[in-house]
């Protein structure tokens, strides 16, 4: 017996078909010739036979065979429609009509026989094609670091750090962007800046520029280059025309400090750069691909915001886009992430590692306060941000052969620059670009002696940095992987308020005078002019740095120094050039009010007749006075807010710069040569004698052999023999650990009586009737315990005495303490019952 087995894929039923033969192992054909077929459907058996149960194997046959792409079409059977091949719609139709109650059956058969159609899958989107990104160039010239363009002195209307920003602008051009920005933020107002810019107006007055600025950056958009802000509108139109671009479009104008508007509808309408607004010809919406999916903007703002929460490399590659749509991105509490805030919604992004960077006296999470630095004033220094990131060991991307800084890289992920930075500049000449030129500049510099002024502005606007050792000396000088080894120099020996210090190892020592008011701010600039730093101002004009050579101290203060004149402030030291052409056309009396003003901001200078030297921040200048009345002036020196006619006051002005050690006593070699007035000085560099116009003037005893000078007693300090007052201001530099309590115990072993103001500041003594003035004031004090609380000679002297009558001590340290500063103490090793200074007596009553 022959029979036909059928398993549906639903399951509905199974159909066995059989012959007198057995079992078929062979499909059957078209004449087969089955009697019977068993049919089992919803657990219930049943059988059809002869020509029945030939056209149920037949069809379930020719199912079978059927191919699963075969096209298919619609019957009715019965009541339902469904969907068979077309190559057996006639066989089924004809065998329902036939025998119709086969219907039932054949449907069932159909059902499970004929797989649906698959839906169609959406193909998944392809990516946009890359769009290459090429960063923007500055077409300005570059002005060469050795000769700065200084603009002329500003009504008192226009406020120092307005013109110190203009500066800016006209000597960095390529650091365009975040000057502008700044400039136009404290209330700079720009012309057409499409042309040649020739000055700028503040608050109603025209400040006028020393020379033309030509205002371009060149962009590249797929191929296609632009110079801004000349060709916005053409950019405009190219845009639009192809909207795939704008992403990179928007991403160069962002760098270039551009701002976007946003329509009615939240789709970008105009952007505005540098002073220009462009508008698009229609609204641009647009589109971005994040994951495998392309989301269109404004609409899916929100739907990205979601998508890249966790994806901090794919938000960084869509911020700049993001934010010209007004996506507002701030910084989360703590720091550590990036809050997006669009609609009324916010969204964290994540970043794994965020990094903590100090500029001046505030810190900032990286990259959440990236584009917060630079729309701050902190942010003109663009130098100090590429290296306080160098110094949290965070990457830098910068393009070697421009030097223009791409992005970061903070936990692997590349962060954009929001800015534009280009480091190439120019000095002596030569065009450079760091890092990659960072060997060869090291080189000339080192040849020119280690330029002060030229290695600041590498450090403040270039991101240089000075590698130091345990001194605190510069060893090196690095950018990002690249290091160079510089000539370590000397420390300074400074000696201010009775304290020296070396530098820039002691520099904290030195804040601390400031902080406890033991040193006015301006004398310590005095004093470090005086000892070779130069004075460094800031971007606000105000000076908080010093520089010499490769060292760099940051001043725990600030100030602003300038010159009233007329009804303008001519600010030091920028404007000493512009000062000192004034000079030379001032009448007598405007001259020396000028000189006096001068002198107080640190300034030593000479005169001479017609002529007039002035040195300032390492630099000499040179004019002569065209006036008569100034031409009949002698020789006179400034120095050290004191006047000095020359020869009548030559052995004072010697004796105040041998005091002052041999840095001052160079400068004042310097200016009597400029002069043209020869100087003599003795082996150990002190001034003998000079000549002038022939004549010889020599100071009396001025190279310390023979009797005594003038004006001066000997006393014996550590086995040596010196003229007091006039030799006090080398002791700091001959001795280790020196006070000038040891000249005090000296001249009190001597019968002399010390003389103090009220604040206990010892300004000279008497001796044999004759009254003697130091070169400088200076405090004794005594600390007794580990409170660090310091006890004035002799103002402190009567708390100091109640203070030793409680507790318990250890006499032998205080009785040795006491009489290192001069006092006298009684009794023997024991505990002290009192101590006088200069006949007068303290009682310790315990």
């Amino acid at each position: 017996m022959r029979f036909l087995s059928v398993l549906p894929v639903a399951a509905l039923f199974v159909l066995w078909a059989g012959t007198k033969t057995g079992l078929c192992l062979t499909p059957c054909p078209s004449h087969c010739s089955a009697v019977r077929v068993v049919v089992v459907k919803d657990k219930v058996v049943t059988t059809e036979e002869g020509p029945r149960a030939k056209i149920v194997a037949e069809i379930t046959l020719a199912l079978q065979k059927a191919k699963p792409d075969v096209k298919k079409t619609k019957i009715k059977i019965g009541l339902k429609w469904v969907e068979v091949p077309v190559t057996i719609k006639k066989q089924v139709q004809d065998a329902v009509k036939k025998f119709p109650e086969l219907g039932d059956l054949v449907l069932s058969i159909v059902v499970s026989k004929v797989k649906p159609p698959r839906p169609k899958r959406t193909p998944k989107p392809k990516p946009p094609p890359v769009v290459p990104y090429t960063p923007p160039k500055s077409e300005a010239a570059l002005q060469d670091l050795n000769r700065p363009v200084v603009v002329p002195p500003t009504p008192t209307t226009v406020e120092p750090k307005v013109r110190a920003a203009i500066e800016l602008l006209l000597n960095f051009p390529n650091h365009m962007p975040t000057i502008f920005v700044y400039l136009v933020k404290i209330g700079v107002k720009f012309p057409d800046t499409t042309k040649p810019i020739t000055g700028v107006t503040v608050g109603g007055t025209f400040v006028p520029f020393p020379k033309p600025l030509n205002l371009g950056y060149t962009i590249n958009v797929n191929g296609k280059g632009f110079n801004l802000p000349r060709d916005s509108r053409q950019l405009a139109v190219y845009v639009q025309k192809h909207p795939h671009l704008l992403t990179v479009t928007v991403t160069l104008l962002h760098q270039l400090g551009a701002q976007f508007t946003v329509d009615g509808g939240g789709k970008i309408s105009s952007f505005v750069i540098f002073g220009k607004t462009q508008t698009f010809p229609k609204s641009m919406g647009g589109s971005v691909f994040v994951g495998e999916r392309s989301y269109n903007l404004p609409k899916d703002i929100k739907v990205v915001l979601k998508a890249v929460r966790n994806n901090p490399a794919q938000f960084f590659k869509i911020e700049f886009l993001l934010l010209a749509y007004g996506v507002r991105i701030t910084k989360s509490p703590g720091g550590s992430a990036l809050r997006a805030t669009y609609g009324g919604g916010s969204y964290d992004i994540s970043v794994k590692k965020p990094v903590r960077i100090t500029l001046g006296q505030k810190s900032y999470d990286i990259p959440a306060d990236l584009e917060a630095i630079f729309k701050s004033q902190e942010g003109l220094q663009v130098g100090a941000v590429l290296q306080a990131l160098q110094l949290a060991k965070v990457p830098l991307k910068v393009d070697r052969n421009t030097g223009i800084v791409t992005g970061i890289i903070v936990s692997g992920v590349t962060v954009p620059f929001p800015v534009t930075v280009d480091l190439r500049f120019k000095l002596y000449g030569k065009q450079y670009v760091i890092p990659r030129d960072l060997g060869k500049i090291v080189a000339v510099l080192e040849k020119k002696n280690m330029p002060s002024l030229v290695l600041s502005i590498l450090y403040s606007r270039y991101g240089v940095v000075p590698v130091r050792n345990a001194d605190k000396v510069v060893v090196a000088l690095s950018f990002d992987k690249m290091k160079f080894p510089v000539k370590a120099r000397p420390l300074t020996a400074l000696v201010i308020a009775g304290v020296k210090l070396l530098l820039p190892r002691d520099v904290d020592k030195m804040y601390d005078l400031v902080s406890s008011n033991k040193v006015e701010p301006m004398q310590l600039l005095q004093a470090l002019q005086l000892v070779g730093y130069t004075f460094i101002p800031g971007p606000d004009g105000k000076l908080s740095t010093l520089q010499k050579g490769a060292e760099r101290i940051e001043l725990n203060f600030s100030l602003i120094l300038y010159v009233d004149y007329g009804d303008k402030k001519y600010l030091i030291p920028n404007d000493l050039p512009l000062l000192v052409d004034i000079i030379s056309k001032l009448p007598a009396q405007q001259l020396a009010s000028v000189m006096g003003s001068l002198n107080k901001q640190g300034a030593v200078m000479a005169m001479k007749g017609a002529k007039v030297v002035i040195l300032f921040n390492g630099i000499q200048y040179k004019t002569n006075l065209k006036s008569s009345p100034g031409a009949k002036v002698g020789l006179v020196v400034y120095m050290g807010n004191k006047t000095f006619s020359i020869p009548k006051d030559l052995k004072a002005t010697v004796s105040y710069a041998n005091g002052k050690g041999a840095a001052v006593i160079q400068l004042l070699v310097e200016l009597f040569k400029a002069l043209g007035v020869k100087v003599n000085q003795s082996p150990k560099g002190l001034i003998l004698s000079i000549v002038i116009d022939g004549k010889t003037y020599r100071v009396s005893g001025g190279g310390g052999n023979g009797g005594a000078p003038g004006g001066q007693v000997r006393v014996t300090i550590r086995g040596r023999k010196f003229w007091i007052p006039k030799e006090m201001g080398r002791l700091p530099d001959l001795f280790t650990k020196f006070h000038y309590a040891e000249v005090v115990v000296a001249l009190i072993r001597m019968g002399a009586t010390l003389l103090s103001d009220k604040a206990s500041n010892f300004y000279g003594f008497r001796y044999k009737g004759r009254a003697y003035r130091f070169l400088k004031t200076f405090i004794v004090a005594v600390k007794v315990d580990r409170t660090e609380v310091q006890y004035r000679i002799p103002g402190d002297l009567k708390k100091l005495a109640k203070t030793l009558s409680k507790g318990r001590w250890v006499w032998h340290d205080v009785r040795r303490t006491l009489k290192a500063a001069g006092v006298t103490v009684s009794g023997g090793s024991g505990e002290i019952r009192s101590f006088s200074f200069q006949g007068k007596t303290y009682q310790v009553r315990r």
